[in-house]
């Protein structure tokens, strides 16, 4: 199954819609009750669980913990623990993602302003 993503390096975690969570297969949603200040100071989001996601890139299966909040701006927000934990680039000049230098990649859709229903 795949849902469309965020790969956003201003978010500090990894963060999924719980309608998108549920269109997928997915382990047990470990419940929590939290809040998350975003970045312009003033909005916060709200976070009711944690779950392990596979994310592929191609062959290369890659993990992460997502929090689960009921509304958010798009399905998933990739966030810099994903990011970082599997070097992940884009390269401007091919319009490609990667991970692991370079092991997998896909073609991205850049888009100026996120239009996410």
């Amino acid at each position: 199954m795949y849902i469309k993503a965020l790969v956003d390096t201003g978010a500090t975690r990894t963060i999924i819609q719980q309608d998108a969570l549920n269109r997928i297969r997915h382990k047990r949603v470990y419940p929590a009750q939290q809040c998350y200040h975003l970045a312009d100071g003033a909005s916060s989001l709200s976070i009711i669980g944690y779950v392990d996601l596979e994310i592929r890139i191609q062959h290369v299966r890659t993990y992460v913990t997502a929090a689960v909040a009921k509304s958010l701006s798009c399905p998933l927000i990739l966030g810099q623990d994903w990011i970082t934990y599997y070097h992940v680039d884009y390269n401007s000049s091919t319009n490609r993602l990667s991970v692991y230098n370079n092991i997998a990649s896909v073609p991205i859709e850049r888009v100026d302003e996120a239009t996410f229903p």
